[in-house]
């Protein structure tokens, strides 16, 4: 977790969830950390030009992003680490962190 932590305030991209499309894998939820503040990315077009689609996003865009409260993300890696970390001792030691944190940051 310190690492993941550590890459993020970095300026890393952590990949919460990807999708597979026509055009190959491509990030469907994104988190990131920048200036202090807290960014989730959402892909809003499965159908786009940008991920191997046809749509050209003229009234759209492709990928949604918007700044995130400190709880918001910490729920968002709570839910990666659970989904992702397959030694049990390890995950549940770590989401009771991110549960504490988490309230912490309401």
């Amino acid at each position: 977790m310190k690492r993941l932590l550590t890459d993020l305030r970095a300026g890393e991209i952590l990949v919460l969830e990807s999708i597979e499309l026509a055009g190959g894998v491509y990030a469907l939820k994104e988190l990131s950390f920048s200036g202090g503040a807290w960014y989730k990315r959402e892909l809003n077009c499965t159908s786009s030009q940008n991920v191997g689609g046809t749509c050209r996003c003229n009234s759209h865009d492709t990928y949604r992003e918007e700044r995130v409260h400190r709880s918001v993300a910490l729920a968002e890696l709570r839910a990666y680490i659970a989904r992702v970390v397959v030694d049990h001792k390890s995950r549940d030691v770590e989401i009771a962190w991110l549960d504490e944190a988490i309230v912490a940051a309401s």
